[in-house]
């Protein structure tokens, strides 16, 4: 199959976010930050909802860990 671009760029955003961490997982946070970080990719969700702009994506990006730390994919991995 034949993937969009975009969708190719977001995983490959989200690889070198999860990577950063030392982390071999993609986590649904990875892909959330990569698409509000990458400014092409930004325009994506922007385009598809205004809610995205409502997003600290600052602190989303700095405490990413200390934010996932009691979800359900952490808890998944210990």
């Amino acid at each position: 199959p034949i993937f969009a671009k975009s969708i190719v760029r977001l995983f490959e955003q989200a690889w070198l976010l999860a990577s950063a961490e030392q982390n071999p997982v993609i986590r649904s946070g990875h892909l959330l930050v990569a698409l509000l970080t990458a400014p092409d990719l930004y325009q994506i969700a922007t385009r598809a909802s205004s809610l995205f702009d409502l997003l600290p994506i600052d602190s989303m990006k700095h405490k990413f860990l200390e934010i996932c730390e009691k979800s359900v994919e952490q808890q998944d991995e210990t």
